[in-house]
């Protein structure tokens, strides 16, 4: 319908490279101290665990809203 097949396809790159980066962020870092048992450290901190879960999320929406951002910048 009147558009190019670049600008068809771009949205849908830039919204599959910021999930997966998003998810593959908070996965592999949760796990990572999960596997070098570093996450002891974390449960018997001083620390809610809302507190820890929003380190994990937040840190998974700036990775992936800056992979979004270079590939945006690189499709242009």
């Amino acid at each position: 319908g009147g558009v190019t097949y670049m600008e068809y396809i771009v949205p849908g790159i830039i919204l599959m490279s910021v999930i997966s980066h998003s998810y593959a962020n908070v996965v592999s870092s949760f796990f990572s101290t999960k596997f070098q048992h570093n996450i002891e450290e974390l449960l018997v901190a001083p620390v809610p665990s809302w507190v820890i879960l929003c380190g994990y999320v937040s840190g998974g929406i700036c990775r992936g809203l800056m992979v979004g951002l270079v590939v945006a910048l690189i499709s242009l």
